[in-house]
């Protein structure tokens, strides 16, 4: 396919939604208004697609006040709410949502929704006039007063009289949970005078410092950082629970509504009938769950009905009922097809109406009008979305969405502001027990931290064990070299090593020249592919803008500059090489497809190559939906494709009647020829076997090359692999949706027909995974037994094709309910309606594979759950226990999400540069394993071995950080490390402000250790052999052989510095001695080094 180069005029500026909706020429809507004004309760009827909305809209628009949208279930809430903040804004519009959990059952809410609850709260506590969305559920079941909800919160002021121990006690009463380091909504943690706390409602988290019993500061903090980033003279925190205790009043939201507010029930019935609906679905639930019935906890109608006394009601009715207003409308359905719906826009115009089509986005418009120019059609069109049009055949209104004319619509969700995160708590933190790897003593067992008191020197070490209980005690300025042991398999305990032994340094060299070697071949490569050459591909075209404008959902700032570095790629002479790097979800098809389009627009072809048939048969299904308004034919070869379709596929290629070619190893068969191969799109080439790489290898040498992987790059090899390979990263996480539940339980035929009723409650869909293909049909009978009213299918890796491909396909079609399966599933499928999954065996998997699994659900704004069973808690390892609690225990974005990323960028790293690295990441851990390679990576570059400075510390002086500062032992030992791999003196003073904002006013002994550190680290950096710091002197001592070896020009020079005070010593070492004065001898040799740099 050859796409032309397209231009298109935008004409003038389109009308905003808003001002669309609020101008709409509706008579009919106009005389709506006028009786709303009289003050009567109002019923409709007769409406269609978003009108519902647009009518809201209109009456909110024009009395301004608050608006409480009743919807009847959640999807339909979702909706409303997306349609009316797309007409009124964000800032107007909020939901009240259902909690994700039965009234009195065992779990409690997600905090995002109890936070989205008690937002709408607040609003409809101001008098800011806004709509609010909910259900008929949270309509009924209750929650807190107003008057509650107002005495919950605490507002605090600075220089405001209030005991730290009283209001550590007020968090605890209010739900809030007491961590060393706040990460998330509802934390808060202690440090000396310092509370911080992480309210709802609140974009930052909060730093409250005392002076006794005063507040003398608050600062709002960032979470990632843990520095303060705004000074504040009052706040306000909002407790994390909103459920009235048992002696505490219940309301429904409706007591929230001030007198004259509109209710608008959408097709929920009377208060009698919408109780007795709600109360029905949750009996149902509730024995579901085995839970007791809990009416208490819910409104009755006679309830309801009172608190809608005063309040404007408008009722809206499916069908027509006496004394309606109704407004005849029709869906706006138009015919199917390319663009065979212009005809029916020819009909409506002839018959009188105005026909608008509503766009996503200015390109969406701007392609729409030059079809609508090319059909000889006037339509108007206005830039917005909503689900779904309407036409007023009394008003002669016809709207339309492009998405839908086009039928490419997915329902855009909400975007949150992500607020927790992964702060600078490192999460290899050391515990007591764990193995380390020392750079030059090889492999022990930290011991704990030791207070070491000689003399007038008082400082903190490592305490590290070898073989044979022989020790070593690290001082904390030599931290660096110390590193947690962490392979792919932690469940296998490396040797220890002996101390004094030369096995370690062997062993070390060994994978120093293996990693050398490797690298010298990667940057070879990379060469030259870099002579190659190619004919550059175009700059963008307006149809490459267009098609980009068209995703329906807004790209993340990774996403854009990934595509950008593509492109750029591209737009080349030279082969493009290029590894994108991103999580599940995060967004890498979409720029894969992207890209895809560059080529396929200049009549090249495209291969997709993957290692499995169900990952094939997701990109099929994501390239055909998204091309599917463009001339580009995609095709597929796979098991799921049969003989006949593959010989003619192949035969298409061949003769460039197919563009985008999608597939597993069989496109690198021999028998598969293309017209015009441009690209080659590989996903997970690491899974590949070693004769499928090196057809692989053959191919990529002819053509632009991008590979996909969601195993991380460790960041610590980011900027060192710049120049050997082309990286582009997505680490940008999904904004709009929420962590995975996740439970960790025993075998128990209960607890699973419970999570799978409570599943398809909810009309979803369930994973149920059984990696053991002996047994699997085993388990589908037995569930068969437990739901024997369900459909069940089952997938795994030895079926027949045409087997595998029924049931894949009746899954992804929800014509089953749940999918018995092999961890077939663990990467490449992407189904929204699927939110549960059970793990038989749970302990039998590895962290990632279980992340991955885990990670096939919660792919909606619908709230997840994970169920990893086990048969017997007290038979597992320890280690499988290890890994369970980790997984059960961390949210996603939070410190746990990145030990999950820990252990995949170990299999990242091995994959990078092949697999046969996994063996020497077990030899000396993953650390000490991107130490090497970053060291390989220069000396190649470089062509000369680089040499470490490590000189000698002799100062007799009390520093380190005192127990009763920093409480923690994790903490201590985490800001040690970050002291100790300091890059600059400025990096060393740039930690006492932060420490002094996280922990209160630096003790001497602090600042006497950022001084000392300092000292260090410019020793190095003119390469002394040792410093030692008196009262009186600071002295250098410079070796003249060796590695470490200085210059006599070079030393020359140091002394030219100071050419009255030096005091030179000859001989090897040769030392230079400076005279010091002062208080703080310490603080005065930093400064004459700093001179000397």
């Amino acid at each position: 396919m050859s796409i032309l180069n397209n231009t298109s005029d935008a004409g003038r500026a389109a009308p905003s939604l808003r001002a669309f909706v609020e101008s709409l020429p509706s008579p009919n809507i106009d005389t709506l208004l006028i009786r709303m004004r009289e003050g009567h309760p109002l019923s409709l009827s007769g409406l269609a697609g978003s009108l519902k909305a647009v009518i809201a809209a209109r009456i909110f628009l024009a009395a301004p006040s608050q608006l409480l949208f009743v919807c009847p279930q959640t999807a339909s809430a979702e909706k409303t709410e997306a349609d009316l903040a797309a007409i009124l804004g964000e800032e107007t519009v909020c939901s009240f949502p259902d909690y994700d959990t039965l009234p009195g059952g065992k779990d409690p809410p997600h905090n995002r929704i109890v936070e989205d609850r008690l937002r709408a709260y607040g609003r409809l506590a101001s008098a800011v006039p806004c709509v609010v969305v909910t259900t008929t559920r949270s309509l009924v079941q209750k929650t807190i007063t107003p008057a509650l909800f107002e005495r919950r919160a605490l507002d605090i002021a600075q220089q405001e009289a209030m005991g730290l121990d009283s209001l550590v006690e007020w968090l605890l009463g209010k739900g809030f949970e007491r961590r060393p380091i706040i990460e998330d909504i509802g934390q808060f943690s202690v440090r000396g005078g310092i509370v911080d706390i992480f309210p709802f409602l609140a974009d930052n988290p909060l730093r409250i410092e005392f002076w006794g019993d005063t507040i003398e500061s608050i600062r709002a903090f960032d979470v990632f950082s843990q520095r303060s980033v705004e000074k504040l003279e009052k706040a306000r925190i909002v407790p994390m629970t909103e459920i009235p205790g048992d002696d505490e009043a219940s309301v429904s939201i409706l007591a929230h509504l001030k007198p004259g507010a509109c209710v608008l029930f959408d097709e929920t019935g009377p208060p009698e009938a919408l109780c007795a609906t709600v109360v029905t679905a949750l009996k149902e639930a509730w024995a579901g769950e085995g839970c007791a019935p809990r009416e208490e906890l819910l409104c009755t109608a006679a309830g309801i009905q009172s608190l809608l006394a005063g309040r404007q009601l408008i009722n809206i009715h499916a069908f027509a009922q006496d004394n309606d207003f109704s407004f005849n409308a029709k869906p706006a359905h138009a015919a199917q097809g390319g663009t065979a719906f212009f005809t029916d826009f020819r009909l409506l115009i002839q018959n009188g109406y105005t026909v608008t089509v509503l766009c996503e986005n200015s390109g969406q418009q701007s392609r729409f009008k030059e079809l609508a120019t090319e059909a000889d059609v006037s339509v108007a069109t206005v830039i917005g979305n909503v689900d779904e049009g309407f036409i007023l055949p009394n008003d002669k209104i016809a709207v339309f969405t492009e998405n839908r004319l086009f039928n490419r619509y997915m329902h855009r969700l909400k975007f949150r502001k992500w607020k927790g995160g992964t702060t600078i708590h490192h999460v290899s933190a050391l515990k007591k027990g764990d193995i380390v790897v020392h750079m030059e003593h090889g492999i022990g067992r930290f011991m704990g931290l030791e207070r070491v008191r000689v003399g007038s020197l008082e400082k903190d070490c490592v305490n590290i064990e070898y073989q044979d209980r022989a020790s070593v005690s690290v001082p904390i300025e030599d931290l660096k070299k110390v590193q947690k042991y962490s392979t792919a398999d932690d469940a296998v305990a490396p040797e220890l090593s002996t101390l004094g032994g030369k096995t370690w340094e062997r062993t070390k060299s060994k994978t120093k020249a293996e990693l050398n070697r490797i690298i010298q071949e990667l940057v070879e490569l990379y060469a030259t592919r870099k002579e190659a050459s190619r004919p550059a591909y175009p700059a963008d075209t307006v149809w490459q803008k267009e098609f980009e404008e068209s995703f329906i959902y807004e790209d993340t700032p990774d996403q854009q500059k990934c595509s950008a570095d593509i492109k750029t790629d591209l737009q080349r002479s030279h082969p493009m090489e290029r590894l994108l790097c991103g999580d599940v979800g995060f967004g890498k098809t979409e720029v894969a497809i992207r890209a895809a389009f560059k080529v396929v627009e200049t009549g090249k072809q495209v291969a997709v190559l993957t290692p499995t048939t169900i990952l094939a048969f997701q990109h099929f299904s994501s390239f055909s939906e998204r091309f599917r308004d463009y001339p580009v034919r995609v095709g597929m070869v796979s098991r799921f494709v049969g003989s006949e379709e593959t010989r003619n596929t192949l035969k298409k290629c061949a003769e460039g009647e197919i563009d985008i070619i999608i597939g597993t190893h069989r496109l690198l068969s021999k028998d598969l020829a293309y017209k015009d191969l441009g690209l080659l799109i590989i996903d997970e080439e690491h899974r590949f076997g070693v004769k499928q790489k090196e057809k692989i290898k053959g191919l990529r040498t002819q053509v632009d090359v991008l590979s996909m992987t969601a195993t991380p790059i460790p960041r610590t090899l980011q900027m060192s692999l710049m120049g050997i390979r082309d990286l582009s990263l997505i680490t940008t996480p999904p904004l709009n949706r929420l962590p995975i539940h996740t439970r960790v339980i025993e075998a128990d035929k209960k607890t699973i027909r419970e999570a799978i009723m409570r599943e398809k409650a909810r009309n979803g869909q369930v994973f149920y995974v059984h990696n053991r293909v002996n047994s699997i049909e085993l388990v589908e009978q037995s569930l068969r037994e437990l739901v024997p009213h369900l459909t069940i299918a089952v997938a795994h890796g030895q079926q027949p094709e045409n087997e595998l491909s029924a049931a894949m396909r009746s899954f992804i079609e929800g014509k089953s309910d749940i999918l018995v399966c092999s961890a077939i599933i663990e990467s490449g499928l992407d189904i929204p309606n699927v939110n549960t999954i059970i793990v038989d065996r749970a302990d039998h998997f590895g962290l990632s594979q279980l992340y991955q699994l885990r990670g096939r659900v919660g792919r909606s704004s619908v709230q997840a759950y994970a169920y990893l069973m086990v048969n017997d808690f007290n038979r597992i390892t320890p280690e499988a226990k290890q890994r369970l609690k980790a997984l059960e225990q961390f949210t996603e974005l939070g410190s746990g999400y990145q030990i999950a990323m820990r252990d995949l960028e170990i299999r990242g790293a091995g994959n990078l540069l092949g697999t046969r690295q996994h063996g020497l990441i077990s030899l000396v851990g993953f650390e000490m394993y991107n130490t090497l390679l970053n060291e390989s990576i220069q000396e190649v570059r470089e062509k000369k071995k680089i040499v470490h400075s490590d000189p000698v510390l002799r100062i007799e002086a009390r520093a380190f950080i005192p127990d009763e500062y920093i409480l923690e032992t994790a903490q201590r030992l985490e800001i040690y490390h970050r002291l100790s791999r300091a890059a600059s003196v400025a990096e060393i003073e740039s930690m006492a402000p932060e420490l002094e904002d996280r922990f209160g006013p630096l003790p001497a002994t602090v600042q006497t250790l950022l001084n000392v550190i300092a000292v260090k680290f410019c020793a190095a950096a003119v390469h002394a052999a040792a410093v030692s710091v008196t009262a009186r002197e600071l002295k250098l001592d410079f070796s003249l052989s060796g590695e470490t070896q200085k210059s006599a020009a070079e030393i020359g020079a140091l002394i030219k510095k100071f050419p009255d005070q030096a005091r030179v010593c000859y001989g090897d070492p040769l030392s230079i001695a400076l005279p010091l004065a002062g208080e703080d001898p310490v603080a005065q040799a930093k400064n004459v080094l700093i001179q000397i740099l």
